[in-house]
């Protein structure tokens, strides 16, 4: 992560929320799964496989349903798609963690070939998981080295006062517009 923000420090805005997205990525997908799903710039440019579908699932259950409120009219949210959409959700789903369990499974990889065992391993062999605080540690040590390496300004003409703030609807709160800012290192 740092070496990709300093290749691109001198030159251009640095997309800050795609960055820290693709490190949020790697680290569930490494502990969760034991791979990488995606390259850096997979995850950066949004076209990571992983990414796009937990972004998708997350976004799912803010939509508003009639049938919650009011169970005998259903057809509603069938007629405007919404069961169907919670369907696909749901399918997709089913389809990414079959083939995860299928993985884990094969007889035919070994642990090198997934790189270390991880949560789905441990499930697998229904006990708790020892490292689950981890997530919160590597988001502090990210955030640390970003400060640390890095002196962090608005881009030219733009005011810090001029900052989006916004966020989308969901599970976890995503910006609505991504963050860039012009990463200068230390002097």
């Amino acid at each position: 992560m740092i070496e990709y923000i300093s290749k691109s420090a001198a030159s251009k805005q640095v997309n800050l929320s795609g960055i820290m997205m693709s490190l949020a990525s790697n680290i569930i997908c490494r502990i969760g799964f034991g791979k990488r799903h995606g390259n850096e710039y997979e995850a950066i440019s949004g076209r990571s496989r992983f990414l796009t579908f937990f972004t998708e699932i997350q976004a799912s259950p803010v939509g508003f349903f009639v049938t919650d409120y009011f169970p005998f009219m259903g057809w509603i949210d069938k007629l405007r798609g919404m069961m169907r959409r919670l369907e696909i959700y749901f399918q997709k789903a089913d389809t990414f963690y079959q083939e995860l369990n299928d993985e884990h499974k094969d007889p035919n990889i070994t642990k090198a070939e997934l790189q270390q065992e991880d949560i789905v391993d441990v499930l697998l062999q229904k006990n708790l998981y020892p490292g689950m605080h981890s997530g919160t540690a590597n988001a502090d040590l990210a955030i640390a080295n970003l400060l640390y390496e890095f002196v962090w300004e608005t881009p030219p003409g733009m005011k810090s006062q001029d900052l989006d703030f916004d966020s989308l609807p969901g599970i976890a709160m995503h910006k609505k517009n991504f963050l860039f800012l012009q990463a200068k290192y230390h002097e």
